[in-house]
């Protein structure tokens, strides 16, 4: 694995737990 998929798939980990936890966030503040 590349570091640029790492990044892609931390992403997405955060994303679902802040959705978890309410939070509603943009992909552009990953990058």
């Amino acid at each position: 694995m590349n570091r640029q998929e790492v990044g892609k798939l931390g992403e997405k980990l955060a994303q679902k737990f802040l959705k978890k936890k309410g939070y509603h966030i943009r992909e552009t503040d990953f990058r």
